[in-house]
């Protein structure tokens, strides 16, 4: 679904999104690992965020329903096709997948692991 330009993550509905993965990635036995991306900011900011990187994990070991949630990601699933996807294969023990899911994809998206076309990230 496109989106006017300049909306951000919070004035829409996220189920409604169809996230891309952006960052590298492995499976590791049956767990993602993302690849942290180097911060894309400029001037002074980009100090600071530099130095944060420098000092943060680099690499991010998923667990078993962030792993699933990133193989569903494939760039034509929408958020909610997503948690139905999670549904089917974990059943009642992801409830509330809505929930739960959204909290990942905002972090997923604040770490720059995924992004939302049409969405202004600024």
């Amino acid at each position: 679904m496109t989106r006017p330009k300049g909306e951000s993550l919070a004035e829409v509905n996220l189920l409604d999104l169809t996230p891309e993965r952006v960052a590298e990635w492995e499976d590791v036995g049956e767990r993602v690992v993302i690849i942290r991306p180097l911060p894309k900011t400029r001037g002074i900011k980009r100090a600071i965020d530099r130095l944060l990187f420098e000092m943060s994990t680099r690499r991010i070991r998923l667990d078993e329903l962030g792993s699933a949630a990133w193989h569903l990601m494939d760039g034509r699933r929408t958020v909610a096709a997503i948690a139905d996807g999670l549904r089917e294969q974990f059943g009642e023990a992801v409830e509330p997948a809505e929930e739960r899911l959204a909290t990942l994809m905002q972090y997923f998206h604040r770490q720059l692991f995924v992004e939302f076309p049409g969405i202004d990230d600024a």
